[in-house]
């Protein structure tokens, strides 16, 4: 799910990220995922770079460069720029693209988050996003919404997921649906 879309055609998905955080707040990291557009790609690398900052009375900042890649489909790759601010428990973020999915459109996508602990073990979400893409990108304006409820146990990370969103131009790739994700996080000292 990228956005409140599906990327797979509505099947499963594998993803595979490595994250590097230095304690200067310098960040980057890389990111594999299959795809399916129905097209000749079945796989996005992505590449990330930013520098996250938190401050004694717990609002963070972040501003991050992503680099979008598709396998066998080059013309689709572009870059991505974004900035956030973070206190306790809500999350703003600003998303651009003056190339967006190489179509020379702009793209600009706000998504504010609010994450609340319900215990030491459950964390509920509510998010929301707008997509404002300029007319060249062929992709008309939409909004994507989602609640969720994350949870860790015996060493793997849950979360189940409810989306949807108000477009109406992607088909059943765009409909609510509930998503689970489970995944497993690795520290590598180096």
């Amino acid at each position: 799910m990228f956005r409140g879309v599906s990327q797979t055609d509505n099947d499963v998905t594998l993803q595979l990220g490595l994250d590097y955080s230095h304690i200067s707040g310098l960040q980057a990291g890389l990111f594999a995922s299959n795809v399916d557009y129905n097209t000749p790609t079945r796989r996005e690398q992505d590449v990330y770079v930013g520098y996250s900052k938190e401050f004694a009375n717990g609002l963070g900042l972040d501003a991050y460069v992503w680099r979008y890649g598709y396998h066998n489909e080059s013309e689709i790759n572009y870059n991505e720029y974004t900035v956030s601010a973070r206190y306790k428990w809500l999350n703003i973020k600003y998303w651009y693209s003056d190339d967006y999915s190489g179509t020379d459109g702009k793209l600009n996508y706000y998504e504010a988050e609010i994450s609340v602990p319900v215990n030491d073990n459950f964390t509920f979400s509510i998010h929301t996003g707008h997509n404002d893409f300029s007319r060249s990108t062929g992709i008309d304006d939409y909004n994507d919404y989602s609640l969720s409820l994350s949870a860790s146990y015996k060493g793997l990370d849950y979360q189940l997921l409810g989306t949807t969103t108000d477009g109406k131009q992607f088909g059943d790739l765009e409909d609510g649906r509930f998503v689970l994700m489970v995944s497993k996080t690795f520290s590598l000292i180096l």
